[in-house]
């Protein structure tokens, strides 16, 4: 496979040279210089050879922005545009080419025989990206001889191996440690559940693993939280100028279709567990909040026909935009959730106010993973998926749920 992709990531440099050689007369020298280093970057941090979505996205959106401005820049705008649109062509199809047709599937070996291996099991076939299921039982003698351990990984092609069983013997322990640092992946049951499904497990999960667990960035990294904080500031403001003409006929159309005002304010939970006042245009005609659910499904009376279109669209959200710029909100993280419910979930629901140690957003990873929920039992649910981001939480998960979002909203899923 490794020989494929240096001939698939070859042929993309090779093709930049061509299209570098074939409008080199048009280009300024900064502007060749800056786009051969660009393709020598590519070659180097290859998204081929890159296994994490979120990793291999951010490398593709750096160096598509880069050779955007570059190209745009120092060509005729209609060269610039042809370059660039040959250039991305030939990624997406060389990316669709190996995901089709050369990336083999992965074999993983289970170890132990537990009360969680039908779970694993059910974990392995959601996945679908495993050939081969391989299982020992803790004291197989295969596992205590190094060699054979060694061979039978190598002849099988196991990449990953997961650990059910938590009293292995020492020298199991010492070879399985041994793989690992020659490269083999090792997981426990909570973390391959993690890995697969994108979420905590709310239990499996207790206060010492997430004290002695990895991730939780969010709670330290002083320079994620600077660049999150600015790109928030720029996003609204820059999407707040691109819509305001929407916001303008928003305004008008839910003014003229029914009585009461055109924001509606809500107290909703946010950071640290301050309470501060979310708007959004008033998607649904006036009404006694004591004599109705407290949660609002698709096909909800009280919704008006314009605000049906709004929840779909995302539309009544935007004046969230000022809660973006007033630092109450973000564009990415955990819905921001009513206090009374929230209340009622904090007593109910294990380590729920987890998802208060960082700002709301208008988006956030359990939106796009989990339909709309309408029962405490969704709320636990989403809340794996909230917990998730909380621990992982990057600038690339970031760009991966805005993408998500895009999708939802142009495809008309959104509520």
């Amino acid at each position: 496979m490794i020989n494929e992709i240096k001939v698939l990531t070859t042929i993309k440099f090779l093709l930049y040279l061509v299209l570098l050689g074939v409008f080199r007369s048009s280009m300024s020298d900064t502007a060749v210089i800056d786009i051969v280093v660009t393709m020598v970057i590519y070659y180097l941090f290859n998204s081929y050879f890159i296994e994490r979505d979120i990793d291999k996205l951010l490398v593709i959106a750096f160096v598509n922005i880069i050779n955007f401005i570059i190209i745009i820049n120092s060509l005729p705008i209609t060269t610039g545009i042809i370059i660039y649109t040959l250039m991305f062509l030939y990624q997406v199809l060389s990316n669709q080419f190996l995901k089709k047709h050369l990336i083999q599937e992965k074999s993983i070996l289970i170890i132990g025989e537990t009360e969680k291996k039908p779970g694993a099991l059910k974990l392995i076939e959601e996945s679908g990206d495993y050939k081969g299921i391989y299982h020992f039982l803790k004291d197989d003698i295969t596992l205590f001889d190094e060699e054979i351990f060694i061979d039978f990984i190598k002849d099988r092609k196991v990449q990953e191996i997961l650990v059910l069983d938590k009293k292995l013997k020492p020298q199991v322990v010492t070879n399985i440690l041994n793989l690992k640092v020659k490269g083999i992946k090792i997981y426990n049951y909570y973390e391959f559940f993690e890995y697969i499904r994108g979420q905590l497990h709310l239990e499996e999960l207790d206060e010492k693993k997430l004290l002695f667990d990895h991730g939780f960035g969010v709670y330290h990294n002083q320079f994620q939280k600077q660049l999150k904080r600015t790109i928030d500031i720029i996003l609204a403001i820059s999407v707040a100028i691109v819509v305001a003409p929407i916001v303008v006929i928003a305004i008008l159309i839910v003014k003229v279709e029914s009585k009461g005002p055109i924001l509606f304010k809500q107290d909703r939970v946010g950071e640290g567990n301050q309470i501060f006042k979310m708007i959004k245009f008033r998607s649904m005609k006036l009404h006694d909040e004591d004599a109705h659910s407290k949660y609002a499904g698709k096909k909800d009376s009280r919704i008006t026909n314009f605000g049906k279109i709004m929840r779909k669209t995302r539309i009544d959200e935007l004046p969230q935009l000022w809660n973006v710029i007033k630092g109450e909100m973000s564009f990415v993280g955990p819905r921001a959730e009513w206090v009374k419910l929230a209340n009622e979930y904090k007593k109910n629901i294990s380590f729920f106010p987890l998802r208060h140690t960082v700002r709301p957003g208008l988006t956030g990873w359990a939106q796009v993973n989990y339909p709309y929920g309408a029962s405490e039992d969704d709320m636990k649910k989403k809340l794996m998926y909230d917990l998730y981001y909380v621990k992982h939480q990057t600038a690339g998960l970031d760009l991966v749920i805005l993408l998500k979002t895009a999708c939802v909203v142009l495809l008309g899923k959104g509520q």
